[in-house]
C-alpha cells in the first residue's frame, strides 16, 4: 500500500480476492481516497478453484 502513496502508477491492477487478505478490497479502498490522485485500475475476479474447459 505506501508505494501507492510513494511512487506515481498509471495504472493499478489487482485481484478482488487476494491471499491472506491483503491487496484486493484494501487496494481498491486506498484508491478510492485518493480520489482524483489516484490512477486508473482495473480489478480482476474468478472463481477460486475454478475448473474451466476451453472448447
Amino acid at each position: 500500500m505506501r508505494r501507492l502513496e510513494l511512487e506515481k502508477f498509471d495504472l493499478v491492477v489487482t485481484d478482488l480476492i487476494v491471499p491472506q487478505g491483503r491487496g484486493g478490497l484494501s487496494v481498491i479502498t486506498k484508491l478510492l481516497s485518493m480520489r482524483s490522485n489516484a490512477p486508473a485500475s482495473i480489478v480482476i475476479t474468478g472463481a477460486r478453484n475454478a475448473n474451466m474447459e476451453m472448447s
